[in-house]
């Protein structure tokens, strides 16, 4: 939108180097053309405002995050009412419509305090979908406190921790009560008869000993799974404070955990992989249950931005910034590449001290701020330009350098302050009996019963041919099985499409591996096979116009509307070529039998050719003249069309 250009090209023109020159750090700068002119009216808000945060007390990043949060929540909840509209072309001409919330996009500079905007968001009825969060749940601690008791029974405390916990959250008086009447804190203690208050940690160390037996019996991620059914986490998860991050965390870990082979099957090292996740919050992001939904508001860190836009783009969590002296530096100008690096140790809590650094470091440290603050420059257009309607820019004057977006305070100084607004919180509704689940479920229900009726049949010719017919064959013994039929295919197939006689046998032996088939039959095998390229019909194959070697086909059949399901068709044609006055098909067979049961095999595969004549001919559109079937064992080539 014009608004958001002419900010863009005013706020970045200087900062970016001038069409023509060169710069080892930035890029030359290129106006913004934009196409859509500004719309009309006060409801549809464009252009580039600012929302300022006023002085907190210490300048505390919560107290700053939270009221940024919260204006930004009550903001997006007033315009999705109908306040706000948004212009669409459609067909070339401009059209509004109202604000939904996936017109919004929430981008902070740093993830500590996604989750903080979800929960508001989620406060006020709106849906959102996160995207590199940190946030470690109370479910996720509770989980891991649970995976030590279970995987080292003795430890007695995660197992104080767990029943402390969430999970059975038993109370200090209980415990007291407990002990004093001789129960022991141990997963394998048990007491005959308590008091009520003992009672309940009795019951929970008997809920403890069900898991640990899972543990023991099952796969971890099955035991891990039950678990956290038995205990209704996920939906117990979604109905608290900031749900849908926190139920949607729930299940992106049990994903997690799924594409972990060993942690799937080993309980200690799922309990070890848990543990990592707690260390390191990034090796698994916080994500919401409405990850994906088109109509929810969009929050995320300003690196996961790129290629991304929406209507309406907020620029939030003024806090949090800092400035970091370069640790190293690669020099690309030089070939080969040269790399600086310093060498530093802890001092203190929150400091370091370099204790070595290369020659010369303070003039290479300042060429690595150099590419730093042109990166961060590149960073700041990202953020600027993914907005197509209004840009709102969240600003703390109180103190600029901890906002990350305080370099645009000179362009944004003339712009307009955002309008506070007031909105309701949505009050959670409070059922006075138990839902009629039942009934909720009916549709859900039809719809899988729906979705698990086949569309649609995958048949092969030779299984549809073969259970249509009823007759019984007596084959002779000796077979060697299918194994050896798929071997005798395949090297008359590679003969077929050009394989030299002289490689037949080292072809032959690489097969006979790969299908598993006895290298004794492998001499057997070569032998059969040279003595069909040297029947008459081989021959003829070979001065065909056409020929195709287990030609393979998938067709569709699309159902009347009174016998059923559509069917897809798909087979197998072992040979088929073209002479002068039509199509030979041919199907071979290395079934061993008695010469007097040559009718019954027949028969019983003339079907399956038939079959194959019908959908080539339909296919194709070529004329089939010959189909047959040719008995490897015994050399015989039966023609079945008259």
């Amino acid at each position: 939108m014009k608004a958001i250009g002419d900010f863009v090209n005013y706020a970045f023109e200087s900062r970016f180097i001038p069409p023509g020159q060169l710069s080892d750090s930035q890029a030359p700068f290129v106006r913004m053309i934009t196409t859509h002119s500004n719309p009309g009216g006060k409801v549809a808000l464009h252009g580039v405002y600012t929302l300022t945060v006023p002085k907190q007390d210490y300048d505390r990043y919560d107290d700053i995050a939270m009221f940024d949060a919260q204006r930004a929540a009550q903001f997006i909840a007033w315009a999705c009412r109908g306040k706000v509209s948004i212009q669409e072309m459609i067909e070339g001409k401009p059209t509004t419509r109202p604000a939904r919330p996936g017109d919004f996009m929430i981008l902070l500079k740093h993830k500590e305090y996604i989750d903080l905007y979800a929960e508001l968001l989620e406060r006020y009825g709106v849906a959102s979908d996160t995207s590199g969060s940190l946030a470690v749940f109370e479910e996720t601690k509770a989980l891991y406190q649970l995976a030590l008791a279970l995987c080292n029974p003795t430890d007695r405390i995660p197992l104080l921790a767990v029943l402390r916990g969430m999970l059975f959250g038993v109370s200090d008086d209980a415990l007291y009560h407990y002990r004093r009447e001789g129960g022991s804190i141990s997963l394998y203690s048990s007491l005959g008869n308590v008091s009520d208050k003992g009672a309940t940690i009795e019951q929970a160390l008997c809920k403890l000993r069900q898991y640990a037996t899972w543990v023991r019996e099952l796969p971890a991620l099955s035991a891990f799974s039950k678990i956290i059914l038995e205990h209704g986490m996920i939906p117990a998860a979604a109905v608290s404070e900031s749900g849908a991050i926190r139920s949607g965390t729930l299940m992106k870990l049990l994903e997690v955990l799924q594409n972990d082979a060993e942690a799937a099957i080993e309980w200690p090292i799922l309990t070890k992989r848990l543990g990592a996740l707690m260390r390191d919050a990034e090796s698994m992001e916080a994500t919401s249950i409405f990850a994906g939904r088109a109509d929810a508001v969009r929050i995320m860190n300003l690196h996961k931005a790129k290629g991304l836009e929406a209507p309406i783009v907020m620029l939030a969590c003024p806090c949090g910034e800092k400035d970091h002296n370069a640790t190293e530096h690669i020099d690309r100008m030089v070939e080969p590449p040269i790399g600086y690096f310093t060498i530093s140790k802890p001092k203190g809590e929150y400091h370091t001290e370099i204790i070595a650094q290369p020659v010369g470091w303070g003039a290479i440290s300042e060429k690595e701020r150099e590419y730093m603050n042109a990166e961060q420059e590149r960073l700041l257009y990202v953020a600027t330009t993914r907005a197509k309607q209004l840009l709102i820019v969240s600003q703390y004057p109180s103190r600029p350098a901890i906002d990350p977006w305080s370099n645009l305070t000179v362009s944004i100084g003339r712009q307009p302050e955002l309008e506070a607004v007031s909105v309701d919180i949505v009050k959670r509704e409070k059922l006075d009996e138990p839902t009629d689940m039942e009934s909720h479920l009916t549709k859900w229900v039809e719809r899988v019963g729906l979705s698990s009726k086949p569309s649609y049949l995958n048949e092969s010719v030779t299984r549809l041919t073969k259970t249509a017919r009823d007759i019984t064959l007596e084959r002779s013994s000796g077979g060697k099985g299918m194994a050896y039929g798929s071997l005798v295919h395949r090297c008359l197939q590679a003969l077929g499409e050009g394989l030299a006689q002289s490689d037949l046998e080292d072809y032959c032996q690489m097969a006979a591996e790969e299908e598993d088939v006895d290298p004794n039959w492998v001499q057997q095998a070569i032998e059969t096979v040279l003595h069909v390229t040297e029947n008459e019909l081989w021959k003829r194959s070979i001065l065909a116009r056409q020929r195709y070697h287990e030609f393979s086909f998938v067709l569709a059949r699309l159902s009347d509307g009174e016998n059923g399901e559509d069917l897809i068709f798909r087979g197998v044609i072992d040979l088929v070529f073209e002479e002068v006055n039509g199509w030979v098909i041919v199907d071979f067979k290395t079934d061993r039998y008695e010469a007097e049961n040559e009718v019954n095999f027949v028969e019983f595969y003339k079907p399956q050719v038939l079959a194959y004549v019908d959908e080539w001919e339909r296919t194709v559109g070529g004329h089939v003249k010959e189909a047959a079937l040719y008995f490897i064992d015994k050399h015989r080539y039966v023609n079945i069309i008259n």
